[in-house]
């Protein structure tokens, strides 16, 4: 998986595609984004993965989210 490294962004985000079929998904667990374009983006729900051997929380986004790589591993990953 290739994400894309932003320090700048807080939630580590991935898009939709990299995780169907699992069921680990929590659907109550929404974000909004801002900044991304003119109007809020929202989360689809989260999971947590091991990522370097480190659980790490990751909101599902859609896949028409406007980046090319399968997620973005922000700020809250760094410091974890």
């Amino acid at each position: 998986l290739l994400f894309y490294l932003d320090t700048g962004s807080g939630p580590n985000l991935i898009k939709e595609a990299r995780i169907s079929g699992t069921q680990d998904l929590d659907p109550i667990h929404i974000l909004k984004l801002n900044g991304i374009n003119n109007s809020p983006v929202y989360t689809i729900g989260k999971i947590t993965k091991i990522i370097l051997g480190i659980p790490v929380d990751l909101h599902v986004i859609s896949d028409d989210f406007p980046i090319q790589s399968c997620g973005i591993l922000g700020n809250d990953f760094f410091q974890q």
